[in-house]
């Protein structure tokens, strides 16, 4: 396994989040962690921006104005940032998050964020027959999260 998908399960593991977590429940893993969230109105492509610095303050900053998917997955893939860099990056991290759902994205984050809003617990999903669609309509994901938790599941069987 991938370091986002030991990241991903540590997360659920520590959050016992055994459903598919919602908005006000990703906030709160923010707000426990001390990461700030904010809106701002991004022009072109950028949906949000991921910052920590030297001296520990952490902020995602996310698009105003997106849909309820869009900032669920966004909050899960900039907390993915922040599980992935500690403790082995202590300087200045700035990750900008372009349209998650539209561009290809970094393996391993995208990796944690499908364990994240789609835990283990959450679904029965080591059958290699599920549709995406339930996935997507049980966890409120995007198709190619879904598809991407199928393809974990079937790999790692979790």
């Amino acid at each position: 396994m991938g370091l986002g998908i030991d990241r991903g399960i540590l997360t659920v593991d520590k959050y016992q989040i055994t459903s598919p977590p919602d908005i006000n429940v990703l906030q709160g893993i923010f707000q426990q962690e001390g990461i700030i969230i904010n809106y701002f109105p991004f022009c072109g492509n950028i949906n949000a921006i991921y910052v920590r610095t030297l001296d520990g303050i952490e902020m995602l900053t996310i698009k105003s104005n997106l849909t309820e998917i869009q900032i669920k997955c966004l909050l899960a893939y900039g907390y993915a940032y922040r599980a992935l860099n500690q403790p082995f990056n202590p300087c200045t991290h700035v990750k900008v998050i372009k349209n998650y759902l539209e561009y290809e994205i970094d393996t391993e984050a995208e990796d944690f964020t499908a364990i994240l809003l789609v835990p283990p617990l959450a679904l029965s999903i080591t059958d290699s027959h599920i549709p995406a669609c339930k996935i997507c309509s049980i966890a409120n994901v995007p198709e190619s999260l879904a598809l991407r938790r199928i393809e974990i599941a079937n790999k790692y069987s979790i």
